[in-house]
């Protein structure tokens, strides 16, 4: 199964999500909703509710490393046609 591309992804998301005061529900399926909120988010990905800023846990080069170590490991093929040609 091919993966949509981002502008895919994004125009799916727009298409297929409604703004509500504090919500975002996704129209997954007919009948299938789902409801993205502030304390949804905070359960999942662990951010703080009813705050502005958050801090960075870590510096943009260890968040670098981390991101080119995830991509290596995603798209082994890929990397290896740009050492090839590089």
């Amino acid at each position: 199964m091919k993966s949509p591309g981002k502008r895919d992804l994004i125009r799916w998301l727009l298409d297929n999500s409604t703004l509500e005061k504090d919500s975002i529900i996704m129209h997954i399926k007919p009948g299938a909703d789902l409801r993205i909120t502030p304390w949804v988010v905070h359960k999942v990905l662990g951010l703080p509710v009813n705050t502005r800023v958050i801090t960075a846990a870590f510096s943009m080069k260890e968040r670098n490393k981390e991101y080119n170590e995830l991509r290596n490991i995603l798209r082994p093929a890929e990397n290896d046609k740009k050492k090839e040609a590089g």
